[in-house]
């Protein structure tokens, strides 16, 4: 695979659209330090990252591809409980405050079906790190579900000063609702 130049800055919204087989993923797993390069070098605020200082490199990445598990404890990086009152607030901007119980940092129903889930986790990963990668994540969701995330929650990502990184091949939806954005944001 490649070359690759690719240059992500803090608070970007960035969108990687192809179809299959054609490496996104593949990429994803390289840029979040899954994968190691051959050849090349990864830089983080300008200064090179060796092999040593991987782990540094992936801190700064929360991932959620394809596949999902959620663990029945909402447990956060070094063991902090989860943000649990930003999860309540976008299960009731969702509708689906019904679809899970929490009590304390513990999900008393894991009955929620992979689109549930992958929201779920989603905004677990968003709370940890600076840097968000979705690799294919709009699957398996409704219509209204990708409208509250192509609306509601990339704009707030970025203005949280998230940098999301996000594969897709919904090219045909996301391009619409991204040119309502934009006219929404630029008025």
């Amino acid at each position: 695979m490649g070359p690759i130049n690719l240059t992500l800055r803090r608070g970007e919204l960035v969108f990687l659209i192809g179809g299959n087989g054609r490496g996104k993923s593949t990429l994803a797993m390289l840029l979040t330090g899954l994968y190691q390069t051959q050849s090349g070098t990864l830089l983080l605020d300008g200064k090179p990252v060796g092999a040593d200082a991987l782990d540094h490199w992936r801190k700064h990445f929360s991932a959620v591809f394809t596949d999902v598990h959620l663990f029945e404890r909402l447990i956060g990086r070094e063991g902090v409980p989860v943000n649990l009152k930003l999860v309540q607030a976008w299960l009731e901007r969702l509708k689906m405050q019904e679809k899970l119980k929490i009590e304390g940092n513990k999900i008393l129903n894991l009955q929620l079906s992979k689109g549930q889930s992958r929201w779920l986790v989603m905004l677990l990963a968003a709370e940890e790190r600076d840097m968000l990668l979705l690799d294919e994540w709009e699957a398996d969701q409704d219509p209204h579900i990708r409208c509250v995330f192509y609306r509601e929650l990339l704009p707030w990502l970025q203005a949280s000063g998230k940098t999301v990184f996000a594969i897709s091949h919904d090219d045909h939806y996301f391009i619409h609702v991204i040119a309502c954005w934009i006219c929404a944001t630029a008025s």
